[in-house]
C-alpha cells in the first residue's frame, strides 16, 4: 500500500501585509469622509427642489407679516403676485470641512420655508409645500455608520 500525503504551505510576506494595513488605515477616514459629502450634497439636493405651487387665499402668520412681504415683493418685482426667482434651489450647498462636511444656504428667509435643526416650525403659507430640514437631514443619514453620522455637519440655523 502506497502512502499519500498532502501538504499545505503557507508563504507570507510581511512587507506586503504591512504596506496593506497601513493603507487601509489612510484609506478608513478617506471613506467616510467621501461618504460624508455624499450624504451633505444628497441633503443639498433635496433641500433645493422647490414648493409646491402658492394655493390661495394664502395663510400668514399676522397681519404685519403680509404687509412686509407685500411691500417687499412690490419693491423687487413692481408687481403681484410673486414670480418665483430661483435663488433658493441655487443657494443650497455641500462643502466638505475638517471634520466632515456640511449642507447649507445663505438664502435669507430659507428658515420659514423649511425649519431650523432645532426647530422644525415653518411659516404658515409654507407648511405641506416645502420639505422640513430636520426630516430630510434624519433620513438622509439614516444609513450612515455612527462615526460618519458624527462628523456630518448639520446645517447652521439661520
Amino acid at each position: 500500500m502506497a502512502k499519500v500525503s498532502a501538504g499545505i504551505q503557507f508563504k507570507s510576506n510581511i512587507k506586503l501585509v504591512r504596506k496593506g494595513l497601513e493603507n487601509l488605515r489612510t484609506a478608513v477616514p478617506k471613506i467616510g469622509n467621501h461618504r460624508g459629502l455624499e450624504a451633505a450634497t444628497e441633503i443639498a439636493r433635496r433641500m433645493a427642489k422647490p414648493g409646491k405651487k402658492m394655493t390661495y387665499p394664502a395663510k400668514w402668520d399676522s397681519i404685519k407679516q403680509k404687509i412686509k412681504v407685500i411691500i417687499m415683493i412690490m419693491r423687487k418685482q413692481g408687481s403681484l403676485p410673486y414670480i418665483r426667482t430661483g435663488a433658493h434651489g441655487r443657494g443650497w450647498k455641500a462643502e466638505r470641512t475638517s471634520s466632515g462636511a456640511k449642507a447649507y444656504t445663505n438664502v435669507k428667509g430659507d428658515k420659514y420655508l423649511h425649519g431650523t435643526m432645532r426647530d422644525e416650525h415653518q411659516g404658515a403659507m409654507f407648511v405641506g409645500r416645502y420639505v422640513i430640514l430636520r426630516q430630510v437631514y434624519d433620513a438622509v443619514v439614516a444609513g450612515l455608520p455612527k462615526r460618519i453620522k458624527e462628523s456630518l455637519k448639520k446645517v447652521p440655523h439661520a
